[in-house]
């Protein structure tokens, strides 16, 4: 039996029921959804405006009227989640006798604050008391907290992470061929007139090269500077072969599936570099003389994070 929010007989004639989508705090950084089953009633008053009425869920929360000198009280329809009523304070009779005047409430959903609590056990004694979603988390946070603080002694630091050892350059020979050759040439030339005082401006147009050219050029005493900076320019890999040197003795040499982990780690190139560079990293050896494409027993722990793969593509 349920009392009209309209005229306030009671009735237990069920008219229809309908299911409610409640979206409540995230737990555990999961999405949380309660879903409520309601019943519409018949109100059998036939003098009552209202033919029909679900059960009530009011909210109740406090407010500044001018904050630091006078608070009043807010009452929400936690359904339509607008206001019913302003009352001119916040203490538990007032509340409690706002809940007399409209009787019907099935829950007060409201803060930690004592005398809501009471105006709600006086005011509407069958109805469920709920904490509002914030406080439900304030109470979790602070209950953490005093747990924490009483077991402060058990916490240990937190341990150092193992740092991954980097591979060797896979590109440490020395560079070699006809553009080696153009750039000792074009060092020899650029150095032959800047050490003469002629200009950047006038080297590169004497050069036919572009003015930052020219400038790197004349930066580097030596034309193996250039060559190291040619052989050190990397690709978007380069940050990534630690973790493929890791993955490889698991049994992981599917360049696909290589790819496939590298774009979640923010990798933006292509398989066919991923490809390219584990064809190299087959040709080395690692620190204890084994061959990297030597398979290694992958742990548990390991399998939850990466799916064991090989080399069928």
């Amino acid at each position: 039996m349920l009392a009209c929010s309209g005229c306030g007989t009671r009735s237990g004639r069920v008219h229809s029921r309908c299911q409610r989508c409640i979206a409540d705090a995230a737990v555990g950084g999961q999405e949380t959804v309660i879903r409520l089953l309601v019943r519409r009633l018949f109100c059998d008053n036939a003098d009552c405006a209202k033919r029909t009425f679900v059960e009530q869920v009011v909210g109740v929360d406090d407010f500044a009227f001018r904050r630091r000198h006078n608070y009043g009280t807010i009452v929400i329809d936690m359904d339509t989640h607008g206001p019913i009523d302003v009352l001119p304070d916040r203490l538990g009779d007032t509340f409690a006798g706002w809940l007399r005047a409209h009787p019907g409430a099935k829950a007060v959903c409201r803060d930690r604050a004592g005398s809501y609590a009471e105006g709600a056990r006086l005011g509407a004694p069958d109805a469920v008391q709920v904490a509002d979603p914030f406080h439900l988390l304030y109470n979790l946070t602070d209950k953490v907290d005093r747990i924490v603080r009483a077991h402060r002694k058990c916490l240990h630091d937190r341990p150092a992470a193992e740092a991954v050892a980097q591979p060797e350059p896979l590109n440490s020979e020395p560079v070699e061929g006809r553009r080696a050759e153009l750039t000792r040439q074009r060092h020899a030339e650029v150095h032959a007139l800047w050490d003469k005082g002629v200009g950047t401006t006038a080297i590169s147009k004497a050069l036919n090269l572009d003015d930052k050219t020219v400038r790197r050029y004349a930066r580097a005493e030596t034309a193996g500077e250039l060559l190291t900076q040619v052989a050190r320019r990397g690709s978007d890999l380069d940050e990534h072969t630690g973790f493929l040197v890791q993955r490889w003795p698991e049994g992981c040499t599917n360049a696909a599936r290589l790819a496939q982990d590298l774009r979640g780690r923010g990798y933006r190139g292509s398989e066919r570099t991923v490809r390219r560079l584990i064809q190299d990293l087959a040709r080395h050896r690692d620190a204890t003389g084994r061959r990297l494409d030597d398979r290694a027993e992958t742990t548990a722990d390991h399998q939850l994070d990466y799916p064991p793969c090989g080399r069928s593509r």
